[in-house]
């Protein structure tokens, strides 16, 4: 990449979700997250041997000590939050860029942003022109563009923080 093209995108927090119906699990600190995570019947997050949110999450459950205890509860699955609608009291880890995602999409499902903010897990995206580039220039008003104002209301309506 042309390092004097990177341009932020924006940050993109970890949040929690969960079905339609169900109360939002306490997760303000370290014992409420501890104790929602022990009582929920399944626990829906991104495959921890390819997403870094999930390999974030499994190094939580293992800090927070209940790892062992919920991991016949752990469900990883790529899309994870259509399953979450499917067991009662569930919780489901989510990017919350995922929330305007058709693949995310599901009226049984309600998301939230993670309010324990010990445990957050916030990744800086970012755009730039690739070396190889055909057109460069072409390249460089496309990065200008995804990371500049005119697509502000876009990355926002997304889930990202601009």
């Amino acid at each position: 990449m042309r390092r004097d093209t990177i341009a932020p995108l924006g940050r993109v927090r970890t949040g929690i979700a969960v079905a339609d119906g169900e109360s939002f699990p306490a997760i303000a600190d370290a014992g409420e997250l501890r104790a929602s995570l022990r009582a929920a019947t399944a626990i829906f997050f991104p495959d921890p041997e390819r997403a870094t949110a999930g390999i974030h999450f499994v190094n939580v459950l293992r800090t927070l000590g209940v790892y062992d205890e919920v991991t016949p509860r752990l469900r990883p699955h790529q899309m994870a939050p259509r399953r979450c609608a499917r067991f009662r009291t569930p919780i489901n880890l989510a990017r919350s860029v995922a929330r305007k995602s058709p693949k995310f999409s599901t009226r049984r499902v309600s998301r939230w942003s993670v309010r324990c903010r010990e445990f957050e897990l916030a990744t800086v995206y970012a755009a730039a022109v690739a070396i190889s580039a055909r057109r460069p220039s072409d390249a460089r008003q496309f990065v200008e563009w995804l990371t500049g104002p005119r697509s502000l209301a876009l990355r926002r309506a997304g889930g990202f923080e601009a």
